[in-house]
């Protein structure tokens, strides 16, 4: 599961389709936007590629993660990839907290030209001023699938680490890792977070590590 040269090379070329996906939607009429979750997205490409199950979780929480081979207790499983956003824009695309501008306006007229959802659930937190959003399925890893589970239960099988350093690389994005040894069939869950929920001091939808 961790990656590999192989992987980062199939990964890149995935990426290289979305690109070209978001750069013909200026073409695209309303009418005819591909629907969500197309093959062509990152999203469901970079499962593929990981060997991860994108299946129906249950009624209240769509679509999840799952497991297609044994998984053991630390091994990297994929990073929370998406756009990156500063919190001003955070404030005007998501949060109601600033008024739209030009930049903003575009952004969700993109979003919806090519059936993206605008609901701000796929927030992670970096720091207080950066944030990362996987929402757009062309822009984000098959991370985005994975579900919430209480951090101290059973489902609660991955955690995300943040300033990890792989081979002397120092990332910054949410990098997800087995903290228990995961079985073939078992959905891939993580606590979100208190902010997520509404717990702490805010109810914005951001996902905190």
């Amino acid at each position: 599961m961790a990656y590999s040269q192989s992987y980062q090379e199939q990964l890149n070329a995935a990426s290289n389709t979305a690109k070209q996906v978001i750069n013909r939607e200026k073409n695209i009429a309303i009418s005819s936007a591909r629907p969500d979750l197309s093959d062509e997205c990152l999203a469901l490409q970079s499962a593929k590629i990981a060997d991860i199950d994108i299946s129906h979780a249950s009624e209240s929480k769509g679509l999840g993660a799952f497991s297609t081979q044994p998984i053991k207790s630390g091994t990297f499983l994929g990073e929370y990839s998406g756009e990156t956003m500063s919190l001003s824009e955070v404030n005007a695309r998501f949060w109601k907290k600033r008024e739209p501008d030009v930049a903003d306006k575009s952004w969700a007229e993109s979003r919806k030209r090519r059936s993206q959802s605008i609901t701000g659930s796929y927030i992670f937190s970096l720091d207080e001023e950066t944030f990362v959003c996987a929402e757009d399925a062309d822009q984000s890893s098959w991370t985005r699938f994975m579900n919430h589970a209480p951090e101290e239960t059973h489902d609660c099988n991955v955690r995300p680490f943040m300033q990890t350093t792989i081979g002397g690389e120092i990332h910054s994005y949410p990098r997800f890792f087995a903290i228990r040894d995961i079985d073939v069939g078992e959905e891939l869950q993580y606590n979100y977070g208190n902010l997520f929920y509404g717990e702490g001091e805010t109810t914005d939808h951001e996902r905190s590590s």
